[in-house]
């Protein structure tokens, strides 16, 4: 079959397909049957997807379009009759089954950007964690946004606000150990129902296999976790008479509860995986079996949800979203079938599709009934900005997210997504046929397929305006609050254009570069501070290429990564990394004269010592390339920008100091310990 003159009409297909019963796996998947047998109808078993939050039943209440889930939990429940469901709502106020959630990636910041546009109303925010070589950096005190910032726990904050973190730890496959991961679990003191993913994109090998479960145990281990007890059996008992009717007064008893360990995190494996095409394999199920053979406990009793992606583009689906996406949804049939996990989706468009944004957007918006039914009970979109240090872009080994980047058109996105929340009690629930068949409707309660009605005049009505709460902006909390985005009616004219409406608390020096900097530091678990000397400098900035350097420094002795912190000085490691790395981008042959031992040009011969960073930079500032050490820096004389960065970066991080920044927006003293910035179980340092 030839998938680049696929239609349609496929979609169309899919869909009658898929509510008549009659879809079966991929023809390589056949080892599973999937039989649309009359007597299964009576012992079909539902999952659904419950929490309880502090604010209010989310079902009940039309008017609580958000649910604080920081002392509450979500969890997948078998056994989910609808009179379980019907028991459950009405037992406990505060309970509520979970709505399919739209999200963003791939940070906080773009995340916060990105919900502005949705009315506040998407509910998973995708961050991730990266490095290479060694543990990432992450803000002890504010777990999830920018390195320096005054954030407070991110990931309590979006909880608040009934938003559910997916944190995604990813090191290239150079770095799957575990103490770091405890390190993170401590600090996190995580409550309420995060995900978090081991190494992301791993392979099959036994070797990396069992060391995801080195990972997967420490997380386990380190959750928080509460027991809950749930009502699943209730009898009616007679207790007086009305005096006025003469009727019976009933009263519901409950006589049979189950009880539950209900753990504050969740955890998502995120194997490697390609794009699923017609008629050839997908890698993801070569690393599940290897992890369903060697490590069966893991994947069975530890394991929440499986992670999946699709890269919708040109080559291998010709654009066309539904036939793109009825690939995605067969494929996270099979895994819950085989392996009995719900899976959560992130998407991405690829360049090559430019122009097709509005079609695939409604074919994701309308399939989400199709989604929740084949046991997807979330998607992300890959990320908000185009700046080029998404970690997971452009993996080719993997297909990763996305192989191009590039600004997507979002504006029929925002307005699907806007729609889909508008109304939040009619949104989809997640429930759905356990073994993801989906032969019968047994499990179709609460649904209102409101997406199939979805038409082009509907949408029309929707536009780009916030409308948030009261239709203040001020009444939606910031997760990140360096940052003020403005009046809304601004926003609302101009929400592509942030450089004509970002208003921020800090100094305008501390803003330099705004989204890019926030973005990138975020996404590369690097100091702001230094990103933004970058970026005053013109100096290109790559997540994997600043690794790079740091192991190639480590490896020919002149680093520590014992001695690397997040927000050391400039003439310490950091400051040696951050020198380095603008000579091997602007002047590479003093790069390798410098990592080889050999003396660069018109140094007359002098070797440049690294240990002398602080003589060499600021002999510059000086005006003299001649130390009273002695030796000759002539050649940075000549070409002083390493040096400069260094500067800026002091300057940045002298002048944008955390705790000054949280007296501007708070009006009080930050409490000392949380000035404490940290750094993957690499100690900590004091500003």
């Amino acid at each position: 079959m030839d998938n680049k003159i696929l239609t349609p009409l496929f979609f169309v297909l899919f869909l009658a397909l898929l509510s008549s019963g009659c879809l079966q796996p991929p023809e390589e998947f056949n080892d599973v049957t999937l039989k649309a047998a009359p007597n299964v109808i009576n012992t079909v078993d539902c999952t659904c997807m419950l929490c309880t939050n502090s604010t209010g039943s989310f079902l009940l209440d039309a008017l609580t379009p958000n649910n604080d889930l920081k002392d509450g939990s979500c969890y997948f429940k078998q056994n989910c009759s609808r009179m379980f469901i019907y028991e459950y709502l009405n037992y406990d106020s505060l309970n509520f089954v979970k709505d399919f959630g739209v999200g963003q990636g791939a940070s906080y910041t773009e995340f916060e950007e990105a919900n502005l546009r949705c009315n506040a109303h998407q509910e998973y925010v995708v961050k991730v964690l990266y490095s290479k070589y060694r543990p990432p950096f992450y803000d002890k005190a504010g777990l999830g946004g920018v390195l320096d910032t005054s954030e407070g726990n991110a990931i309590e904050c979006e909880l608040k606000k009934g938003v559910i973190p997916i944190y995604i730890f990813y090191t290239e496959g150079t770095y799957i150990e575990s103490k770091w991961i405890k390190d993170f679990m401590m600090n996190a003191d995580i409550e309420g129902s995060v995900f978090l993913v081991p190494e992301a994109l791993f392979n099959e090998t036994p070797d990396t296999v069992e060391k995801i479960k080195k990972q997967v145990n420490t997380i386990y281990d380190n959750c928080n976790v509460k027991t809950k007890q749930l009502c699943v059996r209730w009898e009616t008992v007679e207790t007086s008479f009305d005096p006025v009717t003469g009727m019976p007064v009933t009263v519901e008893n409950c006589t049979e509860k189950e009880t539950m360990e209900i753990r504050g995190c969740k955890i998502a494996l995120f194997p490697n995986q390609s794009n699923p095409l017609p008629d050839e394999p997908d890698s993801i199920f070569t690393v599940l079996d290897s992890v369903k053979n060697s490590a069966p406990d893991m994947l069975k009793n530890k394991t929440t949800a499986i992670i999946t992606i699709l890269n919708i583009n040109k080559d291998d689906y010709n654009c066309d979203g539904g036939f793109a996406l009825a690939l995605a949804m067969n494929r996270s049939r099979y895994i819950l079938n085989k392996y009995e996990k719900p899976s959560f989706l992130i998407l991405s468009i690829d360049e090559s599709c430019r122009g097709k944004e509005k079609q695939i957007a409604q074919a994701a918006y309308t399939s989400i009934e199709y989604m929740r039914m084949t046991g997807i009970f979330g998607m992300a979109y890959s990320q908000y900005f185009d700046f080029d240090n998404n970690p997971l872009n452009g993996k080719k080994s993997a297909i990763s997210i996305a192989s191009n980047q590039y600004s997507v058109d979002m504006d029929d996105w925002v307005k699907l997504c806007k729609y889909y929340n508008d109304m939040p009690y009619k949104k989809e629930p997640i429930v759905f046929q356990s073994n993801g068949v989906n032969i019968t409707n047994v499990c179709e309660y609460l649904s209102v397929h409101r997406m199939r009605a979805i038409n082009e005049t509907d949408l029309n009505k929707y536009n780009t305006q916030i409308s948030v709460g009261s239709g203040s902006i001020s009444d939606y909390s910031l997760c990140i609050p360096e940052v003020d985005f403005g009046d809304m009616e601004t926003i609302a004219d101009q929400w592509t254009q942030w450089k004509d409406y970002i208003v921020s608390t800090e100094p305008e020096d501390c803003r330099w570069g705004y989204p890019k900097v926030e973005i990138n530091a975020e996404r590369c678990s690097i100091s702001r501070h230094l990103l933004r000397a970058f970026e005053k400098e013109s100096v290109e900035f790559n997540c994997s290429d600043w690794y790079d350097t740091e192991k190639e420094l480590a490896d020919n002795g002149l680093i520590s990564y014992d001695n690397l912190k997040p927000t050391g000085d400039y003439w310490e490691e950091l400051g040696k990394v951050a020198f380095m790395y603008v000579l091997k981008k602007e002047k590479p042959e003093y790069y390798n004269a410098i990592l080889n031992g050999k003396p660069i040009d018109g140094s007359g011969g002098t070797i440049v010592n690294m240990d002398n960073l602080y003589l060499i930079c600021n002999g510059v500032a000086g005006g003299g390339s001649t130390h009273s050490s002695g030796n000759n820096q002539q050649g940075f004389t000549q070409y002083p920008l390493p040096c400069q960065v260094l500067k800026d970066y002091a300057e940045y991080r002298d002048n944008c100091e955390l705790n000054d920044l949280f007296m501007s927006i708070t009006g009080v003293d930050m409490p000392r310990e949380q000035t404490q910035q940290g750094g993957g179980g690499q100690g900590s340092t004091t500003k």
